[in-house]
C-alpha cells in the first residue's frame, strides 16, 4: 500500500510540473516574451512548481532512490506532455515517439525490479 501511495505522489508531482509547462506554453503562444512575463497566470505556474518540490521532498524523505524517482518522473512527464501536445495544442505524435515511449516504459519496469 505504501508503495502505491508513493507512486501516486510521484505521479501527482509530475502532473504538477506538466500543468506548469502547459500553462507556460499557453501563455507564451498568445503573447510576446515580455508581456508573457507579466501574465498573472505565472503565479499559478509558480504554485505548481512549489507543489512539485514539496511532493518530492516528501518522497525523498521516505528514502526513495533518486535514479528511480527521476526515471519515473521522466516517463510520466513524457507521456503527459505528448498527450497534452496532441490533445490541447494539436501537435502530432510520430511512430518513433510512440516506440520511444514504449521502450522507456519497459526501462522503468526493469529498473524497478
Amino acid at each position: 500500500m505504501t508503495y502505491l501511495l508513493h507512486l501516486s505522489i510521484i505521479f501527482l508531482s509530475v502532473i504538477s510540473i506538466a500543468a506548469s509547462d502547459i500553462l507556460i506554453k499557453k501563455i507564451a503562444i498568445r503573447q510576446n516574451f515580455l508581456i508573457s512575463l507579466k501574465n498573472p497566470w505565472l503565479l499559478v505556474v509558480f504554485l505548481f512548481y512549489l507543489i512539485q518540490i514539496i511532493l518530492l521532498i516528501y518522497i525523498f524523505s521516505r528514502n526513495w532512490n533518486l535514479s528511480i524517482v527521476g526515471n519515473l518522473q521522466i516517463i510520466f512527464y513524457s507521456i503527459l506532455l505528448l498527450l497534452a501536445g496532441y490533445l490541447i495544442f494539436g501537435e502530432t505524435i510520430s511512430l518513433l515517439q510512440t516506440i520511444g515511449i514504449a521502450i522507456a516504459l519497459i526501462g522503468v519496469i526493469l529498473i524497478n525490479l
